[in-house]
């Protein structure tokens, strides 16, 4: 007769030979698809701001105001929106924002001034705010150490599909049908994926496919305890994380490498069409090729920093060495100003952009360094720093352009703020892993 207990062992034996369900990578999916619209939204004013100034009579630095606009109250919303996903999970906080800011994207469309620009913008940052908070909450819960670099990679990927393959698309709609009309479809899109993520997002302990041996696998190494429930937010946390060397260095890395991307999502396409003399379709075609750069460098980073990991490079090396080759690629930036030639002009772009696609792997940095309780509070920390940069790229290239009436001197800032970041992880984080406060 078979005692009790080892009928038990011998159930767990055969539960850990199972082989996992693959339930984490549709979780994966949906968190992919609603950033790419997350990105989308907020970049669509790029490829439309020619035709926008054009309309509206709105001059650069203005312009850039406009453009800085979304980062001063996507960079205030960032702890609070920790807050609400610590307090109410990333499903129902996420769902909330999704269509928060589609119905801001909608209602750009029909923005007549631009003073009703300005305030629209500052709507969109406010309500994408609990997008990335979100997004790394979601892999904490669903990922084990080893896999996070690609799962971040994948959905940090998302940003750069919509104007990496619609860029061409935008910038034909913009002319032909107009940009309020393209303003007012891409938010009813994001109200519909709104309902896609309610029905279909759950947390790994809620969740009723997923079988035992997955979620094994997600409670490896390094798992964080009870990733879906909800937590009180303490201050004590947040003072606590600001006295740490190392989130320090994750503080100014985020803010150097989301300045460089706000270069790319907001002032790109003008610089192709007023600095380098492209139409705005042949501009919208071209600026496509840096985001898909920046979309391979992104997949390539993680999947090389998690095969390092998972040969005993070292998991910090693993990590911190992608960012660092990244954003020295990216800092190559300025060297634009010396070419004339559109395709040479293109080609170094893309170099730079697959570079800040490489250094996107920071994310990674920040979900395995969070502390296990008040996770998304502390990757709102992270967010926070990281757009004060989004905040003020935009605004510092307007004013430059205004006072010199070229991009040279925004272009080397930009470079400027890759090697800060290269200084930030090389020289401040001395060991990825977990901080425990």
């Amino acid at each position: 007769m078979i005692k009790p207990e080892g009928a038990l062992a011998a159930a767990a034996a055969a539960g850990s030979q199972a082989r996992a369900s693959r339930v984490r990578y549709f979780m994966l999916f949906l968190l992919f698809t609603g950033v790419s619209i997350n990105y989308l939204d907020r970049t669509i004013v790029s490829v439309a701001a020619p035709l926008i100034q054009q309309e509206l009579q709105i001059d650069p630095a203005w312009m850039g105001v406009i453009f800085s606009a979304f980062g001063w109250t996507y960079m205030a919303m960032q702890l609070p929106s920790g807050i609400l996903i610590d307090r109410f999970g990333a499903k129902r906080t996420f769902a909330w924002s999704l269509t928060l800011w589609s119905l801001c994207t909608m209602l750009f469309g029909l923005a007549g001034s631009s003073v009703q620009l300005l305030l629209l913008r500052l709507g969109l940052g406010a309500t994408e705010a609990p997008c990335f908070p979100s997004a790394q909450r979601v892999v904490t819960s669903w990922f084990a150490r080893q896999e996070r670099g690609r799962a971040v990679s994948t959905y940090v990927s998302g940003q750069f599909i919509g104007l990496a393959f619609f860029a061409p698309l935008l910038a034909w709609a913009v002319t032909v049908i107009g940009w309020k009309v393209v303003f007012l479809l891409c938010g009813g899109l994001g109200l519909l994926f709104a309902l896609a993520w309610a029905r279909h997002y759950r947390e790994p302990e809620h969740c009723p496919r997923i079988n035992a041996a997955e979620r094994a696998l997600i409670a490896g190494t390094d798992a964080v305890p009870a990733a879906g429930q909800r937590t009180p937010f303490q201050w004590a946390t947040v003072g606590a994380l600001l006295k740490k060397r190392d989130m320090w260095g994750v503080y100014i890395a985020k803010f150097s490498l989301t300045s460089t991307l706000f270069f790319f999502f907001t002032w790109f396409p003008n610089y192709l069409v007023h600095e380098k003399g492209m139409d705005l379709i042949k501009a919208g075609l071209w600026a496509s090729v840096p985001f898909i750069a920046a979309m391979l460098g992104m997949i390539f980073g993680g999947h090389w920093s998690d095969a390092m990991s998972q040969r005993n490079v070292g998991h910090s090396r693993a990590r911190k060495l992608p960012v660092i080759l990244g954003m020295l690629l990216c800092s190559s930036l300025f060297i634009a100003n010396y070419l004339s030639e559109p395709l040479a002009v293109i080609a170094l772009l893309s170099v730079a952009f697959f570079g800040q696609g490489m250094a996107g792997g920071l994310d990674a940095i920040v979900v395995d360094m969070v502390p296990s309780t008040g996770t998304a509070t502390a990757v709102g920390l992270c967010q926070f720093c990281a757009n004060i940069g989004g905040a003020v790229t935009p605004l510092v290239i307007g004013l430059i352009i205004q006072a010199t009436g070229s991009y040279i001197g925004g272009l080397v800032y930009v470079s400027v703020m890759a090697l800060l970041g290269v200084a930030a992880v090389g020289l401040m984080i001395a060991k990825v892993e977990r901080i425990e406060l």
